[in-house]
């Protein structure tokens, strides 16, 4: 790589840190905040559409009534059949996705949506998961795992995964959906009728904490998925996060994310309590 190649590539980083520190900072305002905003059903423009579909929002989504049920079990809590029914109104991915595009709608203009879809939709990360699917790894998760001490990958390649790791937030984002699943639970399991123990939210400390770990865990499972993807390719990945429209993306798509749960949950709650 040329001097100036170099140059370029350290002040990338350093943006990057930047970046990095900036998405934190929104994502801990996000759970630390007031009762989440609620917006009114609207239709899903062109953009929000093709955004939706490339980000696959849906299999995210496809999780979170799995996620509640398992917290109610956790919680003692056996819904009636006629429950199971609302619940499954409000929490299947259809009804989720509207919700989402709805959100994703209030954080960004239609421009900026047209191009963060154009970018995951054709850009590096595209070609990136494209790759990724079409050579997998050689080894299981598991062996990959149990070499590591002993056959670490170059130091280098563990500095450009953390960078596609941060570029994305992606251990800050899992704690935030995680907390926000948590909290829908405790709600709706209140809206039940049933009697549990009030829902306790993560210090700061603690969010922080949990975010560092969520990150040191995605950066190993990337290490083994992406493994036969070439360092110029996973470079360019990280571009993308440095770009208006990838930073947006990275910031809003876990707020988004964070919120449906919110709102699918109320709506859920209050359909609960009138049942």
């Amino acid at each position: 790589m040329t001097t100036r190649g170099t140059n370029t590539l350290r002040a990338g980083r350093r943006e990057m840190g930047r970046r990095r520190s900036l998405r934190t900072l929104v994502l801990v305002l996000a759970l630390l905040g007031t009762a989440p905003t609620r917006a009114h059903a609207q239709a899903l423009d062109p953009a929000t559409e093709a955004l939706l579909q490339a980000s696959g929002a849906e299999v995210v989504l496809a999780g979170i009534h799995g996620e509640i049920d398992r917290l109610l079990r956790i919680l003692g809590v056996e819904p009636t059949q006629a429950q199971v029914d609302v619940l499954t109104r409000y929490l299947d991915p259809a009804p989720l996705l509207a919700v989402m595009g709805e959100e994703l709608q209030r954080l960004g203009d239609a421009d900026t949506r047209e191009a963060a879809a154009r970018l995951l939709a054709t850009g590096a990360i595209a070609r990136v998961d494209s790759l990724r699917d079409a050579e997998p790894p050689s080894v299981t998760f598991d062996e990959f795992v149990a070499r590591l001490e002993e056959r670490p990958p170059p130091q280098a390649r563990i500095q450009l995964m953390n960078d596609v790791v941060a570029g994305q937030a992606a251990g800050p984002a899992q704690v935030l959906l995680a907390e926000r699943i948590r909290e829908a639970g405790h709600r709706i399991a209140r809206a039940t009728g049933a009697t549990v123990e009030p829902f306790a939210p993560l210090t700061q400390a603690d969010w922080v904490a949990r975010a560092e770990e969520a990150h040191s865990q995605t950066l190993i499972s990337f290490l083994h998925e992406y493994e036969n993807v070439p360092d110029d390719l996973l470079e360019a990945r990280v571009q993308v996060w440095l770009t208006d429209a990838g930073a947006w993306f990275s910031e809003a798509y876990s707020v988004a994310l964070a919120e449906t749960v919110s709102r699918a949950a109320d709506s859920a709650a209050t359909a609960l309590r009138g049942s």
